[in-house]
């Protein structure tokens, strides 16, 4: 289909998971964002994505968010009294 502004693909032609119309896309977002907002006030700081290609797509953010430290920072947490 056609482009309304050139360089914005229509969310029916993108290949990430989204609704199709832009009030579900709207829905959708604040509901993640509610989510996200939720788990970081109770503590909660995982890495996850909703899909492989996401992880694949934001590849180049991998040295800020330490999904790499992950086994060691579990490990850590498990057994602080080797952390000494």
């Amino acid at each position: 289909g056609a482009n309304l502004v050139d360089g914005i693909i229509n969310a029916a032609e993108n290949r990430v998971d989204l609704p199709p119309a832009w009030q579900d896309i709207i829905n959708h977002w604040h509901q993640s964002l509610f989510h996200i907002a939720k788990e970081f006030l109770v503590g909660e700081s995982r890495v996850s994505f909703s899909s492989s290609m996401q992880a694949q797509y934001y590849a180049y953010l991998a040295p800020l968010n330490r999904i790499a430290e992950t086994d060691t920072i579990r490990q850590r947490l498990n057994n602080p009294e080797e952390n000494c």
